[in-house]
């Protein structure tokens, strides 16, 4: 393999491997928007028993899309890692 390739194969699994953990980053921060549920009491004050809940569902809805398109992403991310390596090596 051409010396000026691998380095860029290299550098790409660099930037990867980096992309992986600011993932892993992203992924246990999700947990803080549950906080967001915390708010439903308060629409229920001020709004009524539907406001609160459609404020809950919102708030579930966010969690799990965050989640799910962290998760896509890292899987992604894996993917692409071992597509590379494998150019690498093979």
């Amino acid at each position: 393999m051409d010396p000026t390739i691998r380095e860029k194969y290299e550098l790409e699994l660099r930037r990867l491997d980096e992309q992986l953990v600011e993932y892993g980053r992203h992924e246990r921060r999700i947990p803080r928007l549950a906080l967001f549920a915390l708010l439903s009491p308060l629409f229920w004050y001020l709004k009524g028993f539907p406001a609160a809940m459609v404020e809950l569902m919102v708030t579930a809805a966010l969690i799990g899309t965050s989640f799910y398109l962290v998760a896509v992403r890292k899987s992604e991310n894996r993917w692409i890692r071992n597509s590379v390596a494998r150019e690498i090596g093979g």
